[in-house]
């Protein structure tokens, strides 16, 4: 019977070009100007298919939700053009989804509570389906909850207090800003609280900016744990725990000209600076600096944390897309030029145009 069964049940596994089964043996296309490529082919396969039941609830009881489920490779975020397969539940929230192939995937659900207001019940869980149906999945979708914090001084405060605010933003990695989902961003002073309400739970980035000669963002902490550059992942701590900014005085600055062969200065040429801390491609994406040069062929950083940098200029824009952070990592130690940037100091440097 179950031989049958997976014999007669099958579904298209989604393939990347040239025809893998993973985005890790994908083949990234660049398609110049002009140009017309054909034999771009691609064979899909089908793979055994499987049934899941589960059971989306709040702590209210039972009701319908909207809900979507998509393979965790493909988990949808602002920018994606894919909307997943979902629909809504029975009003018990009970569903069945069939034609499922063997892999991991992502359930969420989402329920709309009108209450003086758009208030949201969120929740996912994740799901791997092997070789047989998966039963009695549990998601449970909770409302936000208030993320709190301090922007407080790395080291000895200033004398004078400062009249400056923190910029701060919080935008889902592995999804789109949703329906009745406070969008709300604080600008704490420095120092000072700050409240973020109606969090969801789920992965962040966090993007912070301080606009004052010499500051900088040092440390960001979330329950004590160092999460500067990484994801903010809110609700994998104890109830309560609360974010740590912390800002630095000593920063200083690059100033890069860019200058063609016969020592002309190039204006509108690309500036791309990273950290050389950074030890992997994900690590250079979330330290990544751009910026672009001026008639003169000038280029004035932000406020930089003390340390070494790569810096290159490029004639053509530069979009962060995986290709493009590979490419900059190839060439951190073979085009790239490294720069020292010293406590309180202002860094000058003259570059050529690079291609990548």
């Amino acid at each position: 019977l179950e031989f049958r069964r997976v014999l007669f049940r099958s579904a298209f596994t989604p393939t990347f070009y040239p025809n893998s089964a993973d985005s890790t043996g994908a083949v990234p296309l660049t398609l110049h100007p002009a140009e017309q490529r054909t034999g771009v082919d691609i064979r899909m396969t089908r793979a055994a298919a499987w049934c899941l039941d589960a059971t989306l609830e709040a702590a209210a009881g039972p009701q319908a939700f909207l809900f979507w489920i998509e393979p965790r490779a493909f988990l949808s975020t602002a920018a994606s053009p894919i909307l997943p397969a979902g629909g809504m539940t029975s009003p018990d929230g009970r569903l069945r989804l069939c034609d499922l192939r063997p892999g991991a995937y992502r359930l969420t659900a989402l329920h709309l509570l009108q209450l003086g207001g758009n208030q949201v019940l969120y929740g996912t869980s994740d799901v791997t389906i092997d070789q047989a149906d998966v039963h009695n999945v549990k998601v449970l979708a909770q409302p936000g909850a208030s993320l709190t914090g301090e922007v407080a001084w790395a080291a000895e405060a200033p004398a004078s207090p400062v009249d400056m605010r923190l910029d701060l933003l919080l935008t889902p990695i592995l999804r789109a800003n949703l329906q009745g989902e406070s969008r709300n961003q604080p600008r704490p002073a420095i120092p000072g609280p700050f409240r973020i309400p109606g969090v969801l739970p789920g992965e962040y980035l966090l993007r912070t900016n301080v606009n004052a000669p010499g500051l900088y963002v040092k440390d960001v902490l979330y329950a004590g744990v160092s999460i500067l550059n990484q994801a903010l992942r809110f609700g994998s701590q104890a109830d309560g725990a609360a974010l740590r900014i912390l800002i630095a005085r000593d920063g200083g600055t690059l100033t890069t000209r860019v200058a063609a062969p016969d020592g002309q200065a190039v204006g509108d040429s690309r500036i791309a600076l990273w950290a050389a801390s950074a030890n992997s491609e994900l690590e250079l994406a979330r330290t990544l600096i751009t910026g672009v040069t001026d008639q003169d062929g000038l280029y004035i950083s932000p406020t930089l944390a003390p340390g070494k940098y790569y810096v290159l200029a490029l004639s053509a824009g530069l979009v962060p897309t995986p290709e493009a952070i590979a490419k900059l990592w190839r060439a951190r130690t073979a085009k790239a030029t490294a720069i020292e940037i010293a406590p309180n100091a202002a860094a000058q440097t003259s570059l050529p145009i690079t291609q990548l």
